[in-house]
């Protein structure tokens, strides 16, 4: 166990270091390379420009650590801690980080390619404008994330939280997003051409302006969306529910909605050119009717 130690250099190239403990030391261009990390803590330390690249680590601590450059290129990490951890260009090449939490760290600062972030907390973190694409996104929450105007091209982000995110004008071209949570988000002019949003769910979410060209969007849940203007240009949509959604002046120009719900949706000016409109279900009378008496009571 070390307790405010200067470190700063040493070559540990490869050793077996778990359970160690480095609490407010310096370890300024140190070399963890290749070592094995299980439940050691760095808690405080500062480690700027140290190599941990290859490392392996299961439990470890980097709560409130200065990580800046350092370099975790295909390191791999469970069950971490980085909260409060300062991260500004910190190297994320290829790591992958599996049900670690980053609250309160600037993991936005941090320099990401192709990073896996599996079954992260990364609540409320901002990436305003950044380049997540390619990176892994499987099961992680990003509730409330500002994500605007982010480039999110082929991710892969089944099972993502991304309730009340702001992803207004997000590119999500060919991302993997099914059963992902969109409910409340705001998405307006999002770009999601190609994706794959099978069971995905868009409850309440603003979609103005969005595009949903050639996305496979089967059996997702659509209702009480504000979609005015949207674009679903040949999109899947078998099974989709539009119920008390807004699609007036939305594109469904080929799309395919065989049964599609569309109750209490409005329309007007809706475009249905070449749309494939078998089996849809639109609003039933009776329902709508004792859905206006119970809200009333």
């Amino acid at each position: 166990k070390f307790r405010g130690s200067d470190l700063r250099g040493f070559d540990l190239h490869g050793r077996d270091l778990r359970e160690c403990a480095f609490l407010e030391c310096d370890l300024r261009g140190a070399n963890f390379s290749g070592t094995t990390l299980n439940d050691s803590d760095f808690t405080g330390s500062n480690l700027a420009g140290a190599d941990l690249r290859s490392s392996k680590m299961f439990g470890a601590v980097f709560e409130g650590a200065n990580l800046a450059a350092t370099d975790f290129t295909e390191a791999e990490l469970d069950w971490c801690h980085f909260e409060g951890a300062k991260m500004n260009k910190t190297i994320l090449h290829r790591t992958k980080f599996d049900r670690t939490s980053f609250e309160e760290s600037d993991l936005p600062s941090a320099d990401l390619l192709t990073t896996v972030f599996r079954r992260c907390d990364l609540q409320g973190l901002k990436f305003p404008e950044r380049d997540l694409s390619g990176c892994d996104l499987t099961d992680a929450d990003l509730s409330g994330a500002d994500l605007s105007r982010a480039k999110l091209v082929r991710v892969r982000a089944t099972g993502c939280d991304f309730t009340g995110a702001s992803l207004a004008k997000a590119a999500f071209r060919d991302a993997l997003l099914e059963s992902t949570d969109f409910t409340e988000a705001d998405m307006r002019e999002a770009d999601l051409t190609g994706a794959r949003l099978h069971h995905a769910c868009f409850e309440k979410a603003r979609l103005g302006g969005a595009v949903f060209q050639g996305a496979d969007a089967r059996e997702t849940n659509l209702s009480g969306v504000d979609a005015q203007k949207t674009a679903f240009l040949s999109t899947k949509l078998h099974y989709a529910d539009f119920s008390y959604a807004r699609l007036d002046r939305a594109d469904f120009s080929g799309a395919d909605l065989q049964n599609a719900e569309m109750h209490a949706a409005t329309t007007e000016g809706t475009e249905w050119r070449t749309a494939n409109l078998a089996g849809i279900r639109p609003t039933d009378k009776e329902r709508l009717k004792g859905e206006r008496w119970k809200k009333e009571e």
